[in-house]
Order: structure tokens, then sequence, then C-alpha cells
């Protein structure tokens, strides 16, 4: 799910704008049927690639703010 900004241009506490452009990019790898049918494995791997970048960008926020918290 890709949050919306609100009313005043920002993101909702907690999303960083990084983490938003990958959820932004992979929600739109998601709907390139063209893209899926004229070469899977590369859109796969394209898709698999963003979705690692998203997931270890996740954790460092997380250790971040861990680490920021006490």
């Amino acid at each position: 799910m890709i949050p919306e900004f609100d009313e005043n241009g920002n993101l909702p506490p907690g999303v960083h704008f990084c983490e938003w452009e990958f959820e932004k990019t992979i929600a739109a790898m998601e709907q390139d049927e063209e893209r899926k049918r004229h070469n899977y494995q590369k859109w796969e791997m394209g898709r698999g690639a963003a979705q690692c970048h998203l997931d270890k960008l996740r954790a460092e926020i997380a250790e971040y703010e861990n680490v920021n918290s006490s």
C-alpha cells in the first residue's frame, strides 16, 4: 500500500521518502503487464531487486530508529 501525502504535502509519520519511492516503483512494476509478457524473467529480476532493496532499507530504518530511541 502506498500512503498518501497529508494536506500539508507530508508523508505520514514513520514513512520515509525513500521507502515511499520504492513502494511506488514496485506498484508501477506490478501494473506493467506489457513488460511482464514481453520478458517475464527480466521483469521478475527487476521486481525482486527492488523488493530486496526496500526490505534492506526498512531493516536499516528500523535499526536506526531503535538506536535513536535508546
